[in-house]
């Protein structure tokens, strides 16, 4: 997904999909299928979410003239579907999410791997987040 370009970070950069931040009380599960549906307006079942790895980002970096710096741990989904969902069922959340397209996985790794200013630069495609290009 192309993310929105008012966004704090990465403005109008394209993003692996759905993130966002796990509540009290939550799991990360249920953030992921709570960010999917809110980002893309789809709903799925915990069943659908393979749990991938947890990534440890350490990021700087200043966008919109202001430095950013996110320190976190990600835990890494990947949504495993029989059939792919057409592009024209999601519903886009404006203020997050600009466009989406399905591209081929090996296309983003290297996009990554390059560097490619398209796209966010905080994943260690050549790492950890490389699982999910053998998954």
């Amino acid at each position: 997904q192309r993310r929105a370009p008012g966004k704090e970070s990465w403005p109008g950069r394209w993003d692996i999909s759905a993130a966002g931040h796990v509540t009290a009380g939550t799991s990360s599960l249920d953030a992921a299928q709570r960010e999917l549906e809110e980002e893309l307006g789809i709903a799925l079942p915990a069943k659908a979410f393979l749990h991938v790895f947890v990534y440890k980002q350490t990021y700087a970096n200043e966008f919109h003239g202001k430095a950013f710096v996110n320190n976190e741990f990600d835990d890494v989904y990947l949504v495993v579907l029989a059939d792919r969902i057409p592009v024209e069922s999601y519903r886009l959340q404006g203020e997050e999410v600009a466009e989406v397209r399905y591209v081929r996985h090996e296309q983003v790794r290297s996009a990554l791997l390059e560097g490619s200013e398209g796209y966010v630069d905080a994943y260690d495609a050549g790492g950890k987040y490389s699982a999910l290009f053998s998954t």
